[in-house]
């Protein structure tokens, strides 16, 4: 099973974002100057939800970029 799908398996289909119109907005800043790649986005609802996303990604040597700033309610 790929990284992905354990995501999903762990937060649920609608919390595993992959498609590009999905993740654009989280993939450059607001001011539109600086855009990263990403394979998917993940929305954790919960503590323990974070701390197991941190951990899959630490299992599969994934970097890890929390982004803050452009949280979407």
């Amino acid at each position: 099973m790929n990284l992905i799908d354990q995501l999903t398996e762990v937060l649920g289909q609608g919390a595993v974002l992959t498609a590009g119109a999905q993740i654009q907005g989280f993939v450059e800043d607001w001011r539109g100057r600086y855009r990263g790649p990403a394979a998917c986005v993940v929305l954790p609802s919960s503590t323990p939800l974070v701390a197991a996303v941190f951990r899959l990604f630490v299992a599969h040597g994934v970097t890890i970029l929390p982004k803050y700033c452009n949280t979407r309610l």
